[in-house]
């Protein structure tokens, strides 16, 4: 039996931005280099979807706006004093 990232759920959005999936498939390589993974979670676009994902669906996609090419993602928002804290 052999795992994929559609059996973790919400959790294998977050495996695939970490870099430990790759393409749904468990990346063999991650253990031995974590740190090249981690370090591109941002800057890999195939990461940096999955790590969007995973927030979104993870704390509810209903705040995401696009503007131009940039996403903005709300982590935290207060209402008094209005606040809003975004990836």
């Amino acid at each position: 039996m052999s795992l994929s990232g559609t059996d973790l759920g919400v959790l294998g959005k977050l495996a695939e931005a970490l870099g430990i999936f790759s393409a749904g498939q468990p990346n063999g390589d991650w253990f031995a280099k974590p740190d090249v993974y981690l370090k591109q979670v941002l800057a890999n676009p195939t990461q940096r979807a999955a790590l969007v994902a995973f927030i979104d669906e993870a704390l509810g996609g209903e705040d995401r706006r696009t503007v131009g090419s940039t996403t903005w993602l709300p982590l935290v928002s207060l209402s008094n004093p209005p606040l809003s804290v975004c990836l």
